[in-house]
Formats: C-alpha cells, structure tokens, sequence
C-alpha cells in the first residue's frame, strides 16, 4: 500500500505503522516502529531440558517482550518435541525479564499468546526468585502438572526485584484463571492435553490459585484476562502486581499511534480474515476505536463479517483481495473513493 502511494498520489505523506496484537510479531513491530533494540539471549525453552535463542526489545528503559519467544507452540515443532502442557514451563520468559532488569528497564511489557503452558506463570517467577513449597515444605519449580503440589509460596526476594517496576500484560483474551472458560478447559486442548485431563490442569490452577490467596493476598481465580497463555496473566498479576491490558492498545501507545494518525485523511489497516474474533481486542478493531473518525479500510483476503458488523467495528469499507489481489488497482480504488 505504501509502495502504490507514493507511485499514485505524487507529494503524498505516508507514515508506515507496524501494529501487533501483543502476540507473535510484537517485539517486530516495536522494533520496526520504534527503533528499539533488538537483545537476543539464550534462555530455557518449552522445556527445562531445552535452550533457546530469544528476543526482545529495549528502547531507554522500556523492553518488549513475547512469551511465545521462549515457550510458544510453534517452538515445539521446531524443537521436535510433543505438546504436553502439563510439562512445560514459563522460566525462560522469566529469564528474559531478568536480562532486561539488569540492563537496567523498569518498565516491562510482555507479550502473551502463542504459548504452549499452563504453568500458571510460576516458572516465569522462579526465575525471578519466587519459592514454591510442597507439603513437605520441599522447594521445587512448578509445571502445570505439578502446581496441584504447591503448599506455599515466598515472593519476598521477587517484591524486592520489582519495588520500582512497572509491568504491563498485553493479552487479546479475558477468559478467567479456572472453570468452563478458563485456562485449561478453553486452551488446554490446542496445547495438546486429552479432554479427559483437562481437569487435572484446572484443578492446579485452582490450587494455585488458593495458595496465592492466602500467602500473597490476592485474588486471581475469576482475574478477566488471568487465564490467558495457561494462566500467565494470573500469575504476572500476582508475583509482580502485573496490570493485564488490551495488548493492541498497549502496542499501540507505544509506538504513539494517536500523534501519528491526528493529520490523516485515510487510515488503512488490514487482516488475513475479518470474522468474529476480529470484533474484540484483536488488532482491526483496537486501531479502529482509535482513529478518531478518520475513515479506516480493511484490506483482507478474506471477511466473513455482516454489514452490521462492518459498521459496529467503524470500518467504512473491507476490501477482500483473495489470495492473489491486483494490490495496484485496490489502492487505487481506495484512493479515489475515500481521499
């Protein structure tokens, strides 16, 4: 679209965006949109017997961080190993936190989606200094597995880590920590755990959950948002006074995107399918409450949205491309029609 801008409309300002909803491609677009650093360290992966590369970004005391960098699904294929959330384990994302606290940011965005644990975050703490206890008052590290095992916890060394740190959850659900909707019944199974033993990860959570209640004084079990990657937001929300927020908001504030549109005369975003999920949190309908009544066209290759739809999420127009879209004569017709 940028590229058929400046051949079409000669003199033509164009401000290029990269947007992400907090998923996959978020510490990109920060990259891309910023300017911030990229750090790449090797951290544990999916699995505490697995080591990994993965990067974040820094730009002064910010650092963007994605989940799915150091226990995303799609890792797992890679790595060649089986999906099995009751094993795998969030410490590497903790890890990456670490690295960018003693680089010295104090205000931490993380990124959650993709993810292939229901570990209820506590790697991620672990690694950060939080002891787990079992009824035997034995110290062990957590996986969704075994967090029905957990008796107490000590966050007192991670409190200290984090007394003038800010960390901010993107995340583009709000499923609760447990039940019906939660973690692992909605999410557990695309994770690989058998329908029959969606439970036994539910009921860690809730275990969890009760210790976190009575140990650290917050209440998490029905936390919007808690049950996203397995139970990460609860748990960011607990051992680090995380703030869980619409993750293309965030991305959004970041890379300033109010200042960038306020002399727009057209806003154009796209999607690779517009349907219901688009409706809510998801990046097209984050930039379009946002564009303070610029016109805004979807360019997708494909939209199952209504009419009705359309006009709720604030689009003034979807283009479908398919899948081999004359992009030249679309950006014309856009061009002509809302400029």
């Amino acid at each position: 679209m940028a590229r058929e801008a400046a051949a079409d409309l000669p003199g033509v300002e164009v401000v290029t965006i990269p947007v992400a909803d907090g998923g996959e491609g978020t510490v990109r677009a920060f990259i891309e949109a910023t300017g911030a650093e990229p750090v790449t360290v090797d951290v544990t992966g999916p699995y505490s017997d697995t080591t990994v590369s993965a990067t974040y970004a820094v730009k002064g005391y910010t650092a963007v961080i994605e989940m799915a960098s150091t226990c995303g699904l799609a890792l797992l294929d890679k790595l060649g190993r089986e999906r099995n959330p009751f094993k795998t384990t969030t410490y590497g994302t903790g890890e990456l936190i670490l690295d960018a606290l003693e680089q010295g940011c104090i205000n931490i965005l993380i990124g959650l989606g993709g993810s292939c644990t229901n570990d209820g975050g506590c790697g991620c703490a672990a690694a950060l200094d939080t002891r787990f206890y079992d009824k035997n008052d034995e110290e062990f590290i957590p996986v969704g597995g075994t967090l029905k095992n957990i008796a107490r916890i000590d966050t007192t060394y991670t409190e200290a880590a984090f007394h003038e740190v800010t960390l901010t959850v993107m995340c583009d659900v709000d499923n609760p920590t447990v039940g019906a909707e939660g973690a692992a019944f909605v999410f557990g199974p695309q994770k690989g755990a058998p329908a029959d033993r969606l439970f036994q990860l539910d009921e860690g959570l809730s275990n969890l959950c009760k210790v976190i209640e009575h140990y650290l004084n917050k209440k998490v079990d029905d936390l919007p948002g808690g049950g996203a990657a397995g139970g990460m937001g609860a748990g960011c929300a607990a051992f680090f006074n995380g703030r869980i927020v619409s993750g293309i908001d965030a991305v959004l504030d970041a890379v300033e995107f109010d200042d960038l549109v306020a002399d727009a005369d057209l806003v154009i975003t796209g999607e690779g399918k517009l349907d219901s999920q688009s409706l809510s949190g998801k990046a097209v309908s984050g930039i379009a409450r946002r564009v303070a009544g610029k016109p805004l066209v979807a360019i997708v290759g494909r939209s199952d949205l209504s009419d009705d739809e359309r006009s709720a999420l604030g689009l003034a127009a979807v283009v479908e491309t398919g899948y081999d879209g004359d992009y030249k004569a679309i950006f014309s017709d856009v061009v002509k029609r809302y400029m």
